[in-house]
């Protein structure tokens, strides 16, 4: 639970900062939302959670991430308010906190919606997977969910910040290439680590604390 409120948040922050590499196998830049790599591991974070407290619980995680990371935003932009003394230490800081906090409204409105409903259906997958198999092939059911989710939250993501919302949006034939497929690529790289995640933190729960407690 502290993992996913915590990521959750550190995510939305890293998430306002577009990186741009080449990689030895592609002639060409690849541009890279970041936070990538925090958000899949929060899908993990949740089969986990739907897998040893239910779907129900895990949903309720889901929603007080979101109103902390509401919360971390509210008092951050309280302290930007507030008029800074004028020295030049403490105006960069706080330079430094209107450029985090105060982000582009589209980026923020895009990660948030496309995070909270990816989560959702992660949750939703994984536990109707677990109902039909009852409650065999744990690493599968994980796998799958997280696969699907991630893409809809990448989908969701790149398209409304950079396609949908802006002002001059991007051509579709970049977003296509640098922004959906490659980026997905590698979000079904760190998807592959799923299965071993989930087995070994419910191998953990069930050794420290117990069975499940499904609900």
């Amino acid at each position: 639970m502290a993992y996913v409120i915590v990521g959750t948040t550190v995510a939305n922050i890293q998430v306002l900062k577009v990186a741009s590499f080449t990689p030895f196998f592609v002639n060409h830049p690849i541009h890279l939302a970041l936070g990538t790599t925090v958000f899949c591991s929060l899908f993990w974070a949740m089969d986990l959670l739907t897998e040893v407290v239910g779907a129900r619980k895990a949903l309720s995680v889901l929603w007080l991430s979101f109103v902390c990371t509401a919360l971390v935003a509210l008092w951050m932009n309280l302290a930007i308010a507030m008029p800074p003394a004028h020295f030049p230490e403490n105006l960069t800081a706080h330079t430094a906190m209107q450029r985090l906090f105060r982000p582009t409204p589209i980026l923020l409105f895009s990660s948030i919606l496309a995070y909270m409903a990816s989560q959702t259906l992660d949750i939703v997958v994984f536990a109707h997977l677990k109902a039909h198999t009852g409650g065999r092939y744990l690493g599968l059911r994980s796998l799958i969910s997280s696969i699907l989710a991630t893409f809809l939250d990448h989908l969701l993501f790149s398209w409304l910040a950079f396609r949908l919302l802006p002002a001059v949006p991007i051509p579709f034939e970049l977003w296509l290439d640098a922004y959906l497929l490659n980026g997905y690529g590698l979000r079904l790289f760190l998807a592959a680590f799923s299965p071993v995640v989930v087995y070994s933190g419910v191998r953990l729960h069930r050794r420290f604390l117990g069975p499940a407690r499904t609900s």
